[in-house]
């Protein structure tokens, strides 16, 4: 009778192994990654851009220091370079002088462009510019100072009305005007919390990371009203393991509704993986020792998602790559 037992017990225990072991598969199996090719010209890259289906753009500065950007319609099997945009309005390099370079697409096709030069940590020059269709405009962006150093902008998003959210180096964000710079809103949670690690713009709505207090915060675009969002933050909170979780550079998110439920989706990676979370369910997409959060030297620069699946740019100490995962058929 107990080896029946012990048996009976083996079957089960065996069952219930496979069926975890396969659960586990389809979790990671269900999504491919695949490395793109960048340009061989393309030294830094900075930022990933989906034009429309099967159309992707890239930013960065080339091997001559030059800002360009790059198209293509294949995944990186071909690339075509559409503009340099800096070779006018470069700040040239001094002695004892740091300079910084940000580029941020959008998909009507306009470049946001910021330099910053610091001497001893400090800022001592900024210039952003807006360049469409080949014409660039200077844009003084009118940030409050803070009592150790000048601002400056760290992320910019363009919205459908041609203004920018930006969020800056101590992780404010603002909604600026796009015409003279000045503020028109600042977005600051329930909580009084001002610092985003990451933020994301879904029709009406912006949704910003607070990595501090893992939670997600929503806001309405043109008044910066605070948005109930409950059920969806907590399945946020529930589906992030908070030890240890204090890498800003490693975590990334975005948001869209999904087509077939009509549910508000976020796509959130930190290293623990990619994981898609909404109110009816969560899910690990692929575990982090699946993807390139593996090598701790590696840090999520972008998340964008696309029609087929996801891009996301890691940087390291080797340099920047770009990364594709699309569901598997």
């Amino acid at each position: 009778m107990r080896k029946i037992y012990l048996c009976s017990f083996l079957l089960i225990s065996i069952f219930l192994l496979l069926v975890a072991c396969a659960n586990n598969k389809n979790m990671d199996e269900s999504y491919v990654s695949e490395e793109i090719l960048l340009p061989k010209e393309l030294k830094e890259l900075e930022d990933v851009c989906i034009m429309k289906e099967d159309v992707v753009r890239v930013a960065g500065f080339s091997n001559t220091n030059y800002g360009k950007v790059w198209e293509s319609n294949n995944n990186g099997q071909n690339w075509k370079e559409i503009k340099t945009f800096i070779k006018d309005i470069d700040i040239q390099s001094k002695k004892n002088i740091h300079t910084e370079k940000c580029v941020f697409l959008s998909p009507n096709g306009e470049i946001f462009y910021n330099l910053s030069q610091y001497k001893h940590s400090k800022l001592i020059k900024s210039k952003n510019y807006i360049i469409k269709e080949g014409k660039k405009s200077e844009l003084m962006i009118n940030l409050p100072n803070t009592q150790t150093y000048n601002n400056t902008v760290y992320d910019v998003k363009f919205l459908q009305n041609g203004n920018l959210i930006v969020r800056d180096i101590t992780g404010k964000l603002y909604q600026i005007n796009r015409e003279n710079g000045n503020i028109i809103c600042e977005y600051i949670s329930e909580d009084g919390n001002t610092y985003m690690t990451d933020f994301t713009i879904c029709g009406n709505k912006i949704y910003t990371l607070d990595s501090i207090s893992n939670k997600i915060h929503a806001f309405s675009v043109s008044t910066a009203k605070v948005l109930n969002l409950e059920p969806l933050v907590k399945k946020f909170s529930d589906a992030i393991n908070n030890e240890g979780n204090f890498e800003f550079d490693r975590q990334r998110m975005c948001a869209y509704v999904d087509k077939e439920t009509g549910q508000l989706t976020i796509l959130y990676i930190d290293k623990f993986g990619l994981r898609r979370i909404a109110e009816s369910k969560q899910e690990c997409l692929i575990e982090g020792k699946n993807m390139c959060l593996a090598d701790n030297d590696v840090n999520i620069y972008s998340l964008e998602m696309s029609k087929k699946g996801f891009y996301l740019i890691a940087r390291s100490t080797k340099g920047s790559k770009l990364y594709f995962y699309t569901k598997q058929n």
